[in-house]
C-alpha cells in the first residue's frame, strides 16, 4: 500500500483471527528477496516486523470471563450471537436485553402465508378444468394433474392441518392471529394490526401455535410432516412416479407390439400384391396367346 510519495509498504494479515493465528512467509529460489521477506511469526525470525499481534476476544458475562478467537461469539448464551464491535472502558458495563423479535416473527408469518397462497396457485394451475360441450375434445388448457389422486391427497392433508389448528386451546384458530380464509379463493388473508397485537400479547402461544414442539405438534410442523410423507425418499410421490413409469413402459411395449403387427400385415399385403401381379401378368400373356390362336 502507498503511504507517501514514492513510499510503499507491504501489509500481510493472517487469514484466521485470534492469539493462535500465525503468519509465515517463505521465498523460494531467490535468496536476496528471501532475506527481505522471509518471516515466521511462531519463532519471531525474519526481516519482517509484526506490528499488531493477534489477540483473542474477551468478554465478561455475569461475572464469568469468556475468551474466543473471534469477535462473533455464538456459543456463550443459548440462541444468542454476540458480535463484539468496540472495547469497553475499565469499570464500564453494558446491559444486554434479550426479547422476542416481534417484527421478525410477523414477517416470517407473512412469508409463510405468501408461500401457502403461492402453493394454492400451483394447485389451481395443475388441476384447472375448462368445460367443453358434449362430444367435444377435452381442452388443451386443462391442468396436467387434473384428477390426480396424489395431488388431491396433498391438498386434503394441508386442509386437514389447517382445520385441526382451529381447535388450538390457546389461540383457538388462525382468526385470533388476524389470519382468515377467503371463501372464494381459499387463500389466506392477514390483518397486520391484529397479527402484531397477538404477537405482542402472546408471543409464546403464537410460536407454539405454529411450531409446537417441532416434532409432531404445531400447525406448520404438522403441515411439514404431512408434506414429508409425500416428498421423502420412498414416499407417496416417488411411489406414484414409479407406478406411472411402469404404466408408460407397458403402454410402450403394447405400442411396439401393435406397430410390429401392423408392419407385418403391411409386408404380407405387399407380398400378396407381388404374387397377384405375377399371376395377372401370366393371365395377360395367356389371354394374348389364345387371342392369337383363334384370330
Amino acid at each position: 500500500m502507498r503511504v507517501g510519495d514514492n513510499e510503499y509498504k507491504l501489509a500481510i494479515s493472517a487469514s484466521t483471527p485470534g492469539a493462535e493465528s500465525k503468519i509465515s512467509v517463505q521465498v523460494n529460489n531467490d535468496d536476496k528477496l528471501g532475506a527481505v521477506l522471509n518471516y515466521d511469526s511462531t519463532s519471531g525470525t525474519g526481516a519482517l516486523q509484526e506490528t499488531v499481534k493477534g489477540q483473542d476476544a474477551k468478554v465478561t458475562i455475569n461475572g464469568t470471563q469468556i475468551q474466543r478467537s473471534t469477535n462473533s461469539i455464538s456459543d456463550a448464551l443459548q440462541g444468542v450471537t454476540l458480535d463484539l464491535k468496540t472495547l469497553t472502558k475499565p469499570g464500564e458495563s453494558q446491559n444486554l436485553v434479550i426479547d422476542a423479535d416481534k417484527s421478525g416473527s410477523a414477517d416470517k408469518i407473512k412469508e409463510w402465508v405468501d408461500s401457502y397462497n403461492s402453493l394454492l396457485d400451483t394447485f389451481n394451475s395443475l388441476t384447472k378444468y375448462t368445460p367443453v360441450k358434449s362430444g367435444e375434445k377435452q381442452s388443451t388448457s386443462n391442468g396436467a394433474l387434473l384428477g390426480d389422486n396424489t395431488l388431491r391427497g396433498i391438498q386434503s392433508s394441508i386442509k386437514n392441518a389447517l382445520s385441526t389448528a382451529q381447535n388450538n386451546p390457546e389461540l383457538k384458530g388462525l382468526g385470533n392471529l388476524g389470519i382468515k380464509t377467503d371463501v372464494k379463493t381459499g387463500k389466506l388473508e392477514i390483518d397486520s394490526d391484529k397479527l402484531k397485537k397477538a404477537i405482542e400479547d402472546k408471543p409464546d402461544q403464537v410460536a407454539n401455535f405454529f411450531a409446537g414442539n417441532g416434532k409432531d405438534s404445531g400447525m406448520a410442523t404438522e403441515i411439514h410432516n404431512e408434506i414429508q410423507n409425500y416428498i421423502k425418499a420412498g414416499g407417496i410421490i416417488e411411489s406414484s412416479t414409479k407406478s406411472i413409469n411402469s404404466s408408460l413402459d407397458r403402454l410402450n411395449t403394447q405400442i411396439d407390439r401393435v406397430s410390429e403387427s401392423i408392419q407385418n400385415t403391411i409386408d404380407r399385403y405387399k407380398q400378396q400384391f407381388v404374387q397377384l401381379d405375377t399371376v395377372l401378368t401370366k393371365l395377360n400373356g395367356t389371354s394374348s396367346y389364345l387371342t392369337q390362336q383363334f384370330s
